[in-house]
C-alpha cells in the first residue's frame, strides 16, 4: 500500500525563507505546496486542503490575519492547523502570541527559528492519531 504523504503549504513572501523551510521538511518526507503572497496562499488552500499551513504574518495583496480569518470562516478549511510566523519581535508585537492564537491560529513561530523546532511543531499538527 502506498504511504499517503503529509502536504504542508507555506504562504510566505520570502523565497529564502521557503527554501530553507522546505528543504528541511522535504528531507522529513512532507510534500510541499507555497504561495508568495496570501491571496495565491488561500487559493492553494482552498484548492489542495493541505495538511497545514505555515503562515507568515507581513504578506501581500491579503496578510496573514486575513488569510487566517478566511481559512476559519470557510468549513471545508477550518480544521486545517495554522502555524503563523513573523519577524517582527519588537514591543509592539508582544502578546501576538497569545492574539493569534485567539484568532485561531494553533501556534505561533518567530523568526529566526531553529528548523528543528519548526520541524518537530510541524510533526505535533500533522501526526494521524
Amino acid at each position: 500500500m502506498a504511504e499517503i504523504k503529509t502536504t504542508v503549504l507555506i504562504i510566505d513572501d520570502m523565497e529564502e525563507n521557503i527554501d530553507i523551510i522546505s528543504a528541511k521538511l522535504k528531507h522529513l518526507g512532507y510534500d510541499i505546496e507555497f504561495a508568495l503572497d496570501g491571496e495565491t496562499g488561500l487559493k492553494k488552500a482552498q484548492e489542495l486542503k493541505p495538511d497545514l499551513i505555515l503562515l507568515d504574518i507581513m504578506l501581500p495583496k491579503m496578510d496573514g490575519w486575513q488569510v487566517l480569518e478566511k481559512i476559519r470562516s470557510d468549513e471545508s478549511l477550518d480544521n486545517i492547523p495554522c502555524i503563523m510566523m513573523t519577524a517582527y519581535t519588537t514591543i509592539q508585537f508582544q502578546g501576538e502570541r497569545e492574539q493569534a492564537i485567539g484568532k485561531g491560529a494553533s501556534d505561533y513561530l518567530k523568526k529566526p527559528f531553529d528548523l528543528n523546532d519548526m520541524a518537530a511543531l510541524v510533526a505535533q499538527y500533522t501526526t494521524k492519531k
